[in-house]
């Protein structure tokens, strides 16, 4: 594990601190135990259970994968949105907003579980509730327990104004007045949005986690032509294939983990989003981040531009920030 860092040595906000705990405490050894294997995304993000399919002891090794709360949020155009919540009995001490990337919802992403015998718990959303965090993961439209709009398609700007309702949702829970603002990760085209809001709202956050982020200040999305009319969105079958299309290098991954995203991934999004608009992420801009950030990624991540990752980290506006190779 290698890191860049400026400012506290350990982050004073909770999501950085408790990022860098878990990597810290061996939730994401697993990552790093094989520097020669390439890091996919799910061995990424499933910090406790990749640790325990190595045959290393890790504090969620044995407990059961909690249950999770349905709620229904308003889009700002007052489409209802599912936004998943783990948190701990009695309520945490602080909150994290959890945005999923492009092609699979929260669940599969964020609270996988693998049954080979004992269940092993691989959730993210669990072990941020071992940090004291109330956990909330958001399904953009099409995604999960959210329906498409009318239109069919989903946009980079629809998905931050979803983000905004759901951070101004969670202001209206009698917690939240007690509460220091929300922290928000963002994983691989999550990250994207999650910038894009982060730079557009920075006081509603305490801090700002890029987890797997695919931004390349090389490449520009084109814009659609105007002298195209925009069809019906295809709406087609999620496929197998697609489900384990990033597990293709020998060893990075148990098959038995790699089987048990795919089936979940396929139950939660049998139907793939459309995407559309994405030049509109060409305003990701790192010098408009006016909050802590922590940068955190794969060595060997085939989707990941290491340029990419360095200017993020040394245009961030903030002082306060981290960046983390695992």
């Amino acid at each position: 594990r290698r890191e860049l860092s400026c400012r506290a040595p350990v982050p004073r906000n909770p999501a950085m601190r408790a990022a860098v705990l878990m990597l810290a405490c061996g939730f994401a050894r697993g990552l790093a135990l094989a520097p020669s294997a390439r890091p996919r995304r799910l061995a990424s993000l499933s910090l406790g259970a990749t640790a325990s399919l190595h045959g290393i002891t890790s504090p969620l090794d044995s407990l059961p994968v909690g249950e999770v709360v349905k709620h229904t949020v308003s889009g700002t155009d007052g489409h209802p949105l599912t936004v998943w919540e783990r948190s701990p009995p009695g309520g945490g001490s602080k909150t994290i907003v959890l945005l999923h990337g492009r092609t699979w919802s929260a669940l599969p992403v964020f609270h996988l579980s693998l049954k080979n015998g004992n269940t092993i718990n691989l959730s993210v959303m669990d072990a941020l509730v071992e940090k004291d965090f109330n956990v909330f993961a958001v399904d953009f439209r099409g995604f999960g327990g959210t329906t498409r709009d009318e239109s069919g398609w989903l946009t980079p700007y629809t998905a931050v104004r979803d983000t905004h309702a759901v951070l101004q949702w969670l202001k209206e829970r009698p917690a939240a007045a007690a509460e220091p603002p929300p922290s928000l990760l963002g994983w691989s085209q999550g990250a994207l949005v999650a910038q894009m809001f982060a730079q557009e709202h920075p006081k509603e956050l305490s801090d700002l986690v890029l987890f797997g982020s695919i931004f390349n200040p090389e490449v520009i999305y084109p814009r659609p032509s105007f002298l195209q009319e925009r069809g019906p969105a295809p709406a087609r079958a999620t496929t197998l294939e697609q489900a384990i299309e990033d597990f293709t290098l020998p060893g990075s991954i148990e098959d038995a983990a790699a089987k048990a995203f795919a089936t979940a991934a396929l139950a939660a999004d049998p139907v793939k989003v459309d995407w559309t608009n994405l030049h509109e992420f060409n305003e990701c801009r790192p010098s408009k981040l006016q909050v802590p950030t922590m940068i955190i990624h794969g060595d060997q991540d085939p989707y990941v531009s290491e340029l990419g990752q360095l200017r993020i980290f040394t245009q961030l506006a903030h002082p306060d920030r981290r960046g983390v190779v695992v």
